[in-house]
């Protein structure tokens, strides 16, 4: 089966990662399973000085910048796709090189699938995605369920309308 890319559906990363759970061959699974990402995680890098900057870079939707603690996105995203980016960025961020993608190798393209599957995973959690617009300072946005349940946890959510508990019932997975 060929490697995902970015640019996949969610449907076709998940189950190019269930064969990789079958089969047992990548290292960053097993990383996962025993060191979950949670809001602990998020917590630890605001505690280790780490920021998120929405800002005019150009050739990648968001970069790490290991040495000054800084997670770069893009700031032409639309709202799903800043999350979306943030929320990969942010995994590479918290495993460190265990989660290099820079190699672009076999193993290289293994990784950012890894990543860009979790990443969409943690994108998709309101808890998660309303803590890390908390954390950050990150303006949140309304675009799919998970976003809206995430503003709902804010202690000073934006204004929403009556009619989104009803009719916003679907989370975004590309």
């Amino acid at each position: 089966m060929e490697i995902p890319n970015d640019n996949s559906s969610f449907a076709e990363i998940n189950d190019y990662i269930s064969l990789l759970f079958y089969h047992r061959n990548q290292n960053l699974l097993e990383t996962l399973l025993r060191n979950p990402f949670g809001e602990y995680s998020i917590k630890k890098l605001e505690e280790k000085g780490w920021k998120i900057l929405i800002e005019g870079i150009q050739d990648f939707e968001g970069k790490v910048d290991f040495g000054n603690k800084i997670i770069r996105v893009s700031e032409s995203l639309c709202p799903y796709k800043r999350d979306k980016a943030i929320s990969h960025e942010i995994l590479h961020a918290f495993y460190g090189k265990r989660f290099n993608d820079k190699n672009f190798g076999l193993e290289g393209l293994k990784n950012n699938i890894i990543v860009e599957w979790t990443g969409r995973r943690i994108r998709a959690s309101p808890s998660l995605l309303a803590t890390i617009w908390k954390t950050f300072s990150i303006t949140p946005r309304i675009y799919d369920r998970a976003s809206f349940l995430a503003t709902q946890k804010l202690e000073s959510s934006q204004l929403l309308f009556p009619s989104f508990n009803q009719t916003y019932n679907f989370t975004l997975m590309d």
